[in-house]
């Protein structure tokens, strides 16, 4: 196996390794999100706060009292973003198509609903420019892949934005919250950082 190949393979790697924990993250969000919520109500409720008060949209006021029109924003649909696919990802592509496209496979395959699936996943990742999944499908299937720089290049980004994501959730109230681990004095310090932040309201 050349040096080349074996970057992508390592690469290919780091980017299963984030899937997982991807998955991990979403599934603690869940656990995370609900007991923030128990907590910033009962919270709210010690310290004599209007719950529901603090969680809608404050009405705005000018400054002398009166009553300011509420500018609805612009619910506008934007067109969907154009995703540039590289030239090596659709030679890519259509390798995984000739593999795994319903009508080049068996019905007696064992493996049928496997590989539509995964074609059907393939045919998505092009759709939103996650190159990973295409390439971790083509690994996989032991399909034809050719210019290992170029593809990892493309990996490189799936493997940046994944990160970012993952990185996004763990910088959330929710989940400080959970890492607290029902330390009450973690959680307190957490939620008058939250008042403080959102509604611009510090505790003696």
């Amino acid at each position: 196996m050349g040096s080349k190949k074996l970057r992508f393979k390592k690469l290919l790697n780091q980017y299963r390794y984030l899937v997982k924990e991807s998955e991990y993250v979403k599934e603690i969000m869940v656990e995370a999100n609900h007991e923030f919520d128990f907590e910033y109500k009962d919270f709210c409720t010690k310290n004599d706060l209007d719950y529901e008060k603090m969680i809608g949209r404050p009405e705005p006021e000018s400054s002398d009292g009166e009553e300011v029109a509420i500018i609805e924003e612009d619910r506008t649909e934007n067109e969907p973003e154009k995703i540039e696919v590289p030239f090596h990802i659709k030679q890519l592509f259509k390798n995984i198509a000739r593999a795994l496209h319903p009508d080049s496979l068996s019905l007696g395959d064992p493996e049928y609903e496997e590989k539509v699936k995964d074609f059907k996943d393939a045919t998505s990742a092009m759709d939103i420019g996650h190159w990973g999944v295409l390439l971790d499908i083509a690994d996989r299937r032991n399909v034809r892949m050719s210019n290992y720089p170029k593809i990892a290049e493309a990996i490189k980004k799936d493997i940046q934005r994944m990160e970012a994501e993952i990185e996004d959730k763990k910088q959330t109230f929710a989940w400080h919250v959970y890492e607290c681990d029902e330390d009450e004095d973690c959680i307190e310090k957490l939620m008058r950082q939250f008042l403080q932040m959102t509604q611009g309201i510090k505790l003696s």
